[in-house]
């Protein structure tokens, strides 16, 4: 019984961590910029936009790394 509280203490110890840990990146993030100057929305119904946002999910180089969010595509990078 003692075992398992304490399984269970460290299982939500780390929930909240990496929870944590994901607020403060998303922090940091901004939204990639399409070569138009717009500011690329994932799923908003230009295919231009999203066929950008794959690109730069995979254009690690250069420092920039987008990741796809269910509303948007996001760059780790100011040159994003």
């Amino acid at each position: 019984m003692v075992k398992a509280l304490k399984i269970a203490a460290l299982i939500i110890f780390v929930v909240i961590i990496l929870s944590n840990a994901q607020r403060s990146q998303g922090s940091n993030m901004s939204l990639c910029k399409h070569p138009s100057g717009k500011a690329c929305h994932r799923g908003f119904g230009t295919p231009e936009c999203d066929a950008f946002c794959k690109e730069k999910m995979h254009a690690v180089k250069g420092g920039c790394y987008a990741r796809s969010v269910s509303y948007a595509c996001q760059c780790w990078s100011n040159d994003c």
